[in-house]
């Protein structure tokens, strides 16, 4: 029965082990039923070999009393003795077979237990490989995205770049044509006034020269009158008064044409003073324009030392915008290579812990006694804590894993919050790029409008002066008339 108990013993001992959460009452009461049974177990083994030994004794002493005197007494009495050690040797043989059972049982129970333990422990690490894949995975698409973003923002800041090349050049049209137009308003407003003074200074010189030639004119036309009433009522008692007044008709005549004369030199005169005028207004027309072309350098100057400063300081915003974006792909690629390393390493000690559980089992399958299996169950739940603590420390990391995760995952939302900052941006600078577009239409416009009223103005300006040439002409011309008659 002993020899049959520790051949059950050492089939039992390749099966101890295993186990969940919900068997963990179960293994301590398993762990500490084996002692006190190995120990029974012992003992009963003891006292079998000693009634064993007592048997043969008594075997030997019956042989002897039977073949001596008076042996039939000392027969029976150590047959007597004999059957009850074998009674007794009976009843400890059966309480060895119901220790042996009680170890047999709890030697399966500790099989089944390390059964479940080798099936949790498959499914921890198919879980820790099927968690690896798609951090994997993930990472992967968090790589895409990384890049994605950052060829995004290098085309942002492309057009950034082409929009602020737009609004330079959409700003110096405005101001070339702004000052453009103040240099001929000025200059259309000043040779207008400067026209305007002329005529009104030679429509005046005209006006009196007409009224000295229609007083002259009445002057003539009331002498003649009178030398021909003088000659109708004089007689011949009176022609040396009719001589002195034509005489003095004479000179009153060579004094007319004197007077025309000096019209004449007064006429040359107006105008000299006229081209004088003219070549002063001429040399102020210049040095205004050469005043307006200076201030409107001086505006282009500023304003191109304007924008610098924006171009210098968009370039700022670029170089800023492209680190921020480098660094932010650093730090993700940083932070995948980090995730994937630590779940690479994770998933290798998984492998070797499982591979080391399963050569522990190996090795306990093959040197198993009746002992050892108590120590392997033993050892078995000490491990199976121990697995249990490394699989909360797994629990932990994934836990962290997924915290980092989701803050990676915060910092795309930002950088995607900056890229939607950055399109508004740009479509604001695109919409005022439009309306500085329709401004310089809208100068370009009031440009031609001011060169078409100042052209109108020049038209004019030649008109009146050939109007004042032609009733110079003819002024002269009746004065030259006049004199001759």
């Amino acid at each position: 029965a002993l020899l049959s108990a520790e051949e059950r013993g050492g089939d039992a001992g390749s099966g101890g082990g295993g186990g969940d959460d919900a068997s963990a009452a179960s293994d301590a009461s398993t762990d500490a039923k084996v002692p006190e049974l190995q120990k029974k177990l012992r003992v009963a083994a003891a006292t079998v070999k000693k009634l064993r030994a007592r048997e043969t004794e008594l075997e030997e002493a019956l042989k002897a009393a039977t073949g001596g005197e008076g042996g039939d007494d000392a027969a029976k009495a150590a047959e007597a003795e004999a059957a009850e050690a074998r009674t007794r040797l009976d009843e400890k043989a059966a309480e060895v077979e119901s220790l042996s059972d009680a170890l047999e049982a709890e030697r399966e129970s500790s099989r089944s237990l390390k059964l479940a333990l080798e099936e949790q422990t498959a499914a921890t690490k198919k879980a820790a490989t099927a968690a690896t894949t798609a951090a994997t995975k993930e990472l992967d698409a968090e790589r895409a995205t990384s890049s994605e973003l950052r060829a995004k923002t290098h085309e942002m800041a492309q057009i950034i770049e082409q929009l602020n090349d737009a609004l330079a050049e959409s700003h110096a049209a405005e101001e070339d044509a702004r000052a453009a137009e103040e240099v001929r308003d000025a200059m259309a407003e000043q040779n207008e006034s400067a026209l305007r003074a002329d005529v009104a200074n030679l429509t005046s010189e005209l006006e009196k020269g007409n009224a000295a030639h229609r007083a002259l004119e009445e002057r003539i036309v009331e002498m003649e009158s009178k030398s021909v009433a003088a000659i109708k009522a004089a007689d011949a008692a009176h022609a040396e008064e009719l001589e002195r007044a034509l005489t003095a008709a004479v000179e009153e005549r060579e004094k007319r044409d004197a007077a025309s004369g000096a019209y004449e030199e007064r006429i040359k005169a107006l105008e000299a003073a006229f081209a004088a005028d003219q070549a002063t207004n001429d040399a102020t027309a210049a040095k205004m324009r050469d005043a307006a072309d200076q201030a409107a350098e001086d505006e282009i100057a500023r304003i191109a030392a304007e924008l610098r400063t924006i171009a210098a300081e968009n370039e700022r915003l670029k170089d800023e915008m492209y680190a921020l974006a480098q660094r932010h792909a650093a730090d993700s690629e940083a932070l995948t290579q980090r995730h994937a390393a630590e779940l690479e390493e994770l998933a290798k000690r998984h492998a070797a812990e499982a591979e080391e559980l399963e050569a522990m089992q190996k090795r306990r399958e093959e040197d198993a006694s009746p002992l050892e299996s108590a120590k392997d169950a033993a050892s078995d739940a000490k491990e199976r804590k121990t697995l249990e603590k490394k699989l909360e420390v797994a629990m932990k990391l994934v836990k962290t894993l997924r915290a980092k995760e989701e803050e990676h995952q915060m910092r795309l939302e930002q950088a995607t919050a900056r890229t939607e900052i950055i399109r508004e941006a740009e479509e604001a600078a695109t919409a005022r790029c439009d309306a500085l577009k329709r401004v310089a239409e809208d100068a370009a416009e009031t440009a031609a409008r001011h060169e078409k009223n100042a052209a109108e103005a020049n038209a004019r300006a030649d008109v009146l002066e050939r109007k004042l040439a032609a009733e110079t002409a003819a002024f002269a011309a009746a004065a030259a008339a006049d004199g001759g008659r």
